[in-house]
């Protein structure tokens, strides 16, 4: 049985969506819905991903939450958790630089700050 998380996450676009996020062998997939759009299910490979860290500032915040901010060419995907839980980012975060050690064709800088 695979684990997945209840998160909230914001596109590059600005809409924002509640759902769960799980981790497959060489990516994450968010699914989830917003009040206006029907269900999505977005697939992030490892090899799209420029790099991955906590939110530093407030502007990457979502509702002024600690935030993943999971980095891409196309536009950078926030995402935090919709439970009230401290260590479901750093768990993510985990999870994420152990898919970049899985995928050796893939340089992504990792900040654990």
């Amino acid at each position: 049985m695979k684990t997945t998380y209840a998160v909230k996450w914001r596109e590059p676009s600005g809409h924002t969506f509640l759902g769960r996020l799980e981790f497959s062998e060489e990516a994450l997939v968010l699914e989830g819905r917003n009040g206006s759009e029907g269900a999505v299910v977005r697939t992030i490979a490892v090899q799209e991903l420029t790099g991955f860290r906590l939110a530093q500032s407030a502007d990457e915040r979502l509702d002024g939450q600690a935030t993943l901010v999971v980095e891409r060419p196309s536009g950078d995907v926030l995402v935090t958790s919709s439970v009230v839980h401290a260590g479901v980012l750093q768990e993510l975060v985990h999870r994420l630089s152990q898919l970049h050690q899985l995928s050796a064709d893939t340089d992504v800088p990792v900040a654990l700050e």
